[in-house]
């Protein structure tokens, strides 16, 4: 028998499939919630086994960070992933499907408004800085929206995954968001 860590560790890192990689879930009022960043979900996760079984050894987000992608070539988690998927349907949750794609975050600060500092040549040379920064910002964001769209594409061609065949055996419909349309994105929720 495997030892119970083990299958914390199998149903922590399938759990995540189900949560992050920007997925949704519909709740029973219908509302979406969003459950949080990679890191945010890995976190919970850990938390939650922490407080179920305290002492050692204590998790973290990293243990659960990326789920079960490791794995997904050396096992077939279908029944993982349909366990948990028969807790969400019986809990009346749904799960919304979305394609994981890279984006950007900008981390620049806004222009100091106030005018007790203020250099017109500086201003300027600060302005013409920014235009030319925001350009690479948006000839990288295009060339990412185009991988997105490539992969979407492939994964339309590509056999179902152990995930999304795990969703239909369980609710017995493809879940919302797939297949991945690739000429739509989602925009992250901040």
């Amino acid at each position: 028998m495997p030892h119970p860590r083990y299958l914390t560790d199998l149903l922590g890192v399938c759990l995540w499939d189900i949560l992050a990689d920007n997925n949704d879930l519909r709740l029973p009022s219908g509302d979406i919630a969003h459950p949080g960043s990679f890191r945010m979900v890995g976190g919970m996760i850990a938390d939650h086994d922490q407080n179920k079984n305290p002492g050692p050894p204590h998790y973290s987000y990293m243990d659960f960070y990326m789920g079960a992608s490791a794995l997904t070539d050396r096992a077939d988690l279908t029944t993982v992933y349909q366990l948990l998927f028969h807790r969400l349907k019986a809990a009346q949750y749904d799960w919304i499907y979305e394609h994981t794609a890279l984006g950007i975050v900008s981390f620049a600060k806004p222009p100091d408004p106030s005018l007790e500092n203020y250099k017109p040549s500086e201003a300027i040379a600060q302005q013409q800085e920014e235009k030319a920064k925001a350009a690479k910002l948006e000839k990288l964001q295009a060339k990412l929206a185009k991988i997105a769209r490539q992969e979407k594409l492939a994964a339309r061609k590509s056999p179902t995954s152990q995930i999304i065949q795990a969703y239909q055996n369980i609710f017995q419909k493809l879940p919302s968001g797939w297949p991945p349309d690739p000429y739509q994105s989602k925009e992250t929720p901040s």
